[in-house]
């Protein structure tokens, strides 16, 4: 699967996902993030740019590296900057439980009213996953070489924890390199609003209301 990171051009927001699908014509799935480019912009390649992606052969893998991108991105589906409604975890239906927020957030997001609401707070609402909903060269005859492929990186796993947690960690950091804004204060450069934070004590919030430097 692809783990992806897609930005609308228009507002700068930004979106990260996964798909089974052609990543190069892919725009995305979330419900808020469509809505959200369909009103500024257009849901079209023009208007969204892919900013970072990458193929994980075996889920544990993409939730390996979720888990180290959350520590970069600390609830970032809570942050404004972006248009996730839960965090991603590569699960079917997982807004069950963070219907209260969504709603305090962003009004009712899902089409169908009351009662799409209520199937995607009891976890009831599937995405059709299909073999038929994907590219043609993922329903390939390429089934033992897959399985020997995760096989392979499933037992490298389990000899090498160590290596296997750094090299998800160095995922998540050259994830965080690509998407994080760069920074111009009191001549210093800084990747992120968390560095920033870090190094100086200053927040986004203070540093755009007061104007205190460059977003490069």
């Amino acid at each position: 699967m692809f783990i992806y990171v897609l930005r609308n051009k228009t507002t700068g927001k930004r979106y990260i996902g996964y798909t089974e699908r052609d990543i190069e014509n892919y725009l995305g799935s979330g419900l808020y993030w469509k809505k959200h480019c369909n009103t500024h912009g257009g849901f079209k390649k023009e208007n969204i740019e892919k900013e970072w992606f990458e193929w994980f052969e075996d889920e544990s893998d993409a939730k390996e590296f979720l888990s180290n991108f959350e520590e970069q991105y600390p609830e970032y589906w809570l942050d404004d900057d972006w248009c996730n409604l839960v965090q991603e975890n590569l699960e079917r239906s997982p807004f069950a439980g963070n219907m209260e927020i969504i709603f305090e957030r962003h009004g009712n997001p899902f089409s169908g009213g009351e009662i799409q609401r209520r199937a995607h707070a009891e976890g009831r609402h599937n995405y059709d996953r299909s073999e038929t909903g994907r590219k043609s060269w993922m329903n390939r005859s390429k089934e033992e070489m897959k399985k020997k492929i995760q096989e392979g990186n499933k037992k490298w796993r389990e000899e090498n924890p160590e290596a296997f947690r750094d090299q998800q960690r160095q995922k998540a950091q050259k994830a965080k390199l690509a998407l994080s804004k760069r920074i111009k204060y009191n001549g210093e450069l800084y990747i992120g609003w968390n560095d920033l934070k870090e190094r100086t004590g200053i927040s986004k919030y203070k540093f755009l209301k007061h104007n205190l430097g460059d977003l490069l």
